[in-house]
């Protein structure tokens, strides 16, 4: 009996595992993208207009990130998976310029791909973003 309480956690990672690699999570973020862009460009609003997201969530968001820079862009991260140091995180942002970004505005090169933009960075952290409509791109960041 104890061997199937470890047999079933064990094959829900396997799947969750390589569900993950078939860009289910990105349908996720351009899914709730298009459920919510009402409430994502009011936030988008006030956060800009405060220069912080502290105090606005959104539900669906597990946590909303306003990073200044030369491009300064407004993560909403729709999931997160992994434990550290291995992590997934992904979701969508909004870009001031327009332009694509690296994760957290980091500032690493954007190598253009057939769907997006992929990065590299120290350590073997790596991303990709992928263009949705005007300001708005979906990221996922490896680290």
């Amino acid at each position: 009996m104890k061997k199937a309480a470890y047999i079933v956690p064990a094959l829900s990672l396997l799947v969750s595992s390589t569900l993950y690699g078939c860009g289910l999570d990105r349908d996720m973020a351009i899914d709730y993208y298009n459920s919510s862009k009402s409430e994502l460009e009011s936030a988008v609003a006030e956060i800009l207009e405060n220069q912080s997201a502290d105090g606005i969530a959104l539900d669906g968001i597990q946590s909303i990130s306003y990073w200044d820079g030369d491009n300064t862009i407004i993560e909403f991260e729709v999931y997160a998976s992994g434990i550290a140091p291995s992590t997934t995180y992904g979701g969508i942002y909004y870009s001031v310029s327009g332009e694509p970004a690296g994760f957290q505005n980091t500032d690493v090169t954007l190598v253009e791909t057939a769907d997006g933009w992929e990065w590299q960075a120290d350590g073997g952290n790596h991303g990709e973003t992928t263009h949705i409509e005007g300001n708005w791109y979906t990221y996922e960041a490896e680290l």
